[in-house]
């Protein structure tokens, strides 16, 4: 094998080892077929080994799921993209999901199902909303503090 790599013909290995050339195709090609059997076990070992990782940081994010985190959707949704993808299934599409026809939440779908998806959609959902009413908060607080705090509503402090 190793003179086959080299680059030297069935011809010249047979003459070089004193055997015939259809001897050497033999060995070669089971040499071959030894070669590829290898690659399969171990391509697969290492596809077994990422999807098993994959599924681990999925697990991890699960309590960060569940409470809506952006960012763990994102790499959830990621991960599950990676996972389909070494079984052999199609690519991630984005797909619209969620309540509001008008303003749908777009979410990538590829080993993720219609359920998983729309449960994704409700928590983003949640999430704006929840977004939504702190960031009202905020502003009716600001806006009070600025005119509490002169005491005359003039903005300037001074009494």
């Amino acid at each position: 094998m190793e003179l086959r790599k080299v680059g030297y013909s069935e011809r010249q290995i047979a003459k070089a080892i004193g055997a015939t050339k259809s001897s050497v195709h033999r060995y070669i090609a089971a040499g071959l077929k030894e070669l590829v059997e290898e690659y399969r076990v171990s391509s697969a070992q290492v596809r077994a080994a990422e999807i098993a990782r994959q599924q681990w940081i999925i697990s991890v994010l699960h309590p960060q799921l569940k409470a809506g985190h952006l960012g763990a959707i994102d790499r959830a949704q990621r991960a599950w993209a990676r996972i389909t993808e070494l079984q052999g299934g199609e690519p991630p599409k984005r797909v619209d999901v969620g309540s509001d026809p008008e303003r749908p939440v777009r979410v990538e779908s590829g080993g993720v199902d219609r359920q998983t998806a729309d449960s994704l959609a409700e928590i983003w959902e949640r999430r704006q909303a929840e977004l939504r009413e702190k960031q009202a908060a905020i502003a009716a607080a600001v806006s009070s503090g600025v005119n509490g705090a002169n005491g005359n509503g003039n903005g300037n402090g001074s009494e």
